[in-house]
């Protein structure tokens, strides 16, 4: 209950007749919050008289007197109401009351019940206004001694606070709405509330900052207090609320507030729990339309492309935006235009949302006739504004074939010369070649749409002038007659050639006619191109038995030599050289020999010879070779040599003496055991 300031009243009542009804004391009582029920006794002394008395005792409204009042020595008590005791000694009934102090009435203060404040209070019981001790028409004189309630100090406890949404750092757990603009301001409440709390204890919530990544901050908050009982309140409202200043791009991070939760142990020890609360937050991009600039600006003047006669002829318009966010978005549409202009596709929409920055277009497309045509408005709503450029059709060019161009150019007289077009890297020996590639592209060309249609195509390509027949066509170009509207920059089709390996340079003319059809008339164009293919790279080509890297097993008598041989032979046409053979043991017990270099060309042969002493019987040495030749690729070769003891001496045969004898024992022996068994017998 809570304690109000107010004074104590005492109502006396006291009997008809005499003059005096006695003292009435009120006792220094101690109410300590969180302890038993605290009782007061209300004490009463006669003076002699036979009147009876009684007081009212008044307590301010935020005092609750405990009901149950306890009746003592037969006196009147009772509970007028929750803040009023009444205190009536018994009645005299012509005897005179007691003089002895006597507890007359008691009752009690429900001290759990008393929320204690901050600071000590201490109330005075006391009568006062009106029916008190100085006798009236109702009352005779009584006295009185003043006494106290004090209410000790509680040890102050701030409510739990619960925030919504609860703190949590995930992104997202405090989120913004979007802003219209760039720098434009949006935000978000956490709902704050309190429960619980004692003794006048709050809660407070301030210092909320941002914590980490951008765009938040408190201008329409600095602190918070939850009071006693759960009630928050920043001043305004029981919100903490951040704000978001919005950029072109979404922001994240978090930002924390400070708690001061009062909880003391004891009165006046001054606890507080500080803890730091941190939420996650999603601030999106501002929804900002972008804004959108043409690749021609309005006013322009705008021809579409020359084409032939007949032909389609094209203007593209471009648009790209800019500086949009969030759902921001923009549009280019309602785009018109008059004959004989059409818009492909037709009623086109281009839409740009957010901060994209990707282009779109649409094209204005006539068909070419012998004179311009135009100019005609092409008129758009481009981002909300008029937009409006001028479009003229050219007049178109007359039927035209495509063109076919070589890369390498042919000769640009036809001619043969000495200068050659197409050229050949060496090829790798006799028996190797090289390969060079004319590349053809088709482009151009104005085809009418009418008759035959315009083309242009390469036959009859061929090699001649070439005695020693050592050049080629490996690939030749497709027989396709390519029409117009061919890109420019691609390879179409294309010339494959070879040269084979000679022992000297050798020349060739490659022959090739180009027919151009127009309007029905095909033109023929022979082009050459003059080919030089410089003599073969002779090279050595190294062989050898076993192949590199290779083993050798050999077996001898223990001590007795044993030799193994690597032959060597070129392949190649220019001569091997085989040179610093090394041996990586060393082994005293084996020998080499590197073959005689250099090794002749075409054939020639060489050898690796070995020679080991055989180790004791079953026992194995090891030797690896490694030599180097001029092969280019095959640098190095190498060879291990195992060389093991074994016994390899041959069995005797028996010849016909040896025969005899041996038949000559056994039949002796033979007879020896017959004559054994007939003794034993």
């Amino acid at each position: 209950m809570k304690l109000s300031a107010r004074c104590s009243a005492i109502l006396l009542l006291v009997g008809a007749g005499g003059a005096s009804a006695g003292t009435f004391t009120f006792p220094n009582t101690v109410v300590t919050p969180g302890a038993p029920l605290e009782t007061v006794d209300i004490f009463f002394a006669g003076d002699g008289d036979t009147q009876d008395a009684g007081v009212d005792l008044d307590t301010p409204a935020d005092v609750t007197l405990s009901a149950g009042v306890v009746l003592v020595a037969g006196s009147i008590c009772s509970n007028v109401d929750a803040n009023t005791v009444r205190i009536v000694p018994p009645s005299g009934a012509g005897t005179p009351l007691t003089s002895t102090s006597t507890a007359y009435c008691r009752f009690s203060v429900d001290s759990s019940a008393v929320p204690g404040p901050g600071v000590d209070r201490t109330l005075v019981l006391s009568p006062g206004g009106l029916n008190d001790c100085t006798g009236n028409v109702n009352s005779g004189p009584c006295t009185f001694t003043s006494g106290t309630l004090q209410i000790r100090a509680g040890a102050q406890v701030g409510p739990t606070v619960t925030y919504t949404p609860a703190p949590n750092a995930a992104p997202a757990t405090v989120t913004f709405g979007a802003a219209g603009s760039i720098g434009g301001t949006t935000t978000s409440n956490v709902a704050v509330s309190g429960a619980g709390g004692s003794n006048g204890g709050n809660t407070t919530i301030d210092q909320c900052q941002l914590a980490t990544g951008t765009g938040v901050s408190f201008v329409a908050f600095t602190n918070m207090v939850c009071t006693n009982g759960g009630s928050c309140t920043d001043g305004t409202d029981a919100n903490i609320t951040a704000t978001c200043t919005a950029t072109n791009a979404q922001q994240t991070g978090t930002f924390t507030c400070r708690e001061r939760r009062q909880n003391e142990a004891a009165p006046g020890d001054g606890t507080v729990v500080t803890t730091t609360q941190t939420w996650g937050f999603t601030c999106p991009a501002a929804n900002v339309n972008p804004t959108i600039t043409p690749a021609t600006a309005s006013g322009s003047n705008v021809n579409t492309s020359t084409v032939g006669q007949g032909q389609t002829s094209t203007a593209t318009f471009s648009f790209t935006p800019s500086g949009g966010s969030g759902t921001g978005s923009s549009t280019v549409t309602g785009c018109t235009i008059a004959a004989p202009f059409s818009i492909v596709p037709a009623n086109p929409t281009l839409t740009f949302t957010g901060s994209g920055t990707t282009a779109q277009s649409f094209n204005v497309t006539c068909t070419a006739g012998a004179a311009a045509q135009g100019p005609q408005a092409l008129a758009c709503t481009v981002g909300g504004a008029a937009y409006s450029v001028n479009v003229t059709c050219p007049a178109g060019l007359p039927v035209a074939a495509p063109i076919m161009t070589a890369d390498p150019v042919e000769d640009a007289d036809d001619t043969s010369d000495a200068s050659a077009e197409v050229t050949f890297s060496a090829p790798l020996g006799l028996a190797g070649n090289s390969t060079s590639t004319i590349n053809l592209d088709v482009s151009g060309g104005i085809d009418d749409a009418t008759g035959t249609a315009e083309t242009v195509a390469i036959t009859g390509c061929a090699i001649s002038n070439n005695g020693t027949g050592n050049i080629s066509i490996t690939t030749p170009p497709a027989a396709t007659a390519f029409g117009t509207g061919d890109p420019a920059g691609d390879v179409d089709t294309s010339i494959g050639l070879r040269c084979n390996g000679n022992a000297a340079a050798t020349t060739a003319l490659l022959t090739c006619t180009v027919n151009s059809v127009a309007s029905g008339t095909t033109t023929p164009d022979t082009r050459i191109w003059d080919i030089a293919c410089p003599a073969a790279v002779t090279a050595p080509e190294v062989s050898t038995n076993p192949a590199s890297p290779g083993v050798i097993n050999v077996q001898g008598q223990p001590g007795n030599s044993v030799a193994a041989t690597v032959a060597f032979t070129n392949t190649g046409d220019a001569p091997l050289t085989v040179d610093t053979c090394t041996a990586t043991t060393d082994d005293p017990n084996i020998t080499f020999t590197p073959p005689a270099s250099p090794i002749a060309i075409n054939g020639g042969t060489g050898s690796l010879d070995f020679s080991c002493t055989a180790p004791t019987l079953n026992a194995t040495i090891t030797e690896t070779v490694t030599c180097n030749t001029n092969d280019a690729d095959e640098a190095t070769v190498s060879f291990t040599l195992n060389c093991t003891g074994a016994n390899l001496l041959p069995i005797p045969a028996i010849n016909g003496l040896g025969k005899a004898l041996m038949a000559a024992l056994i039949i002796g022996l033979g007879l020896i055991g017959l004559g054994l068994r007939r003794q034993t017998a």
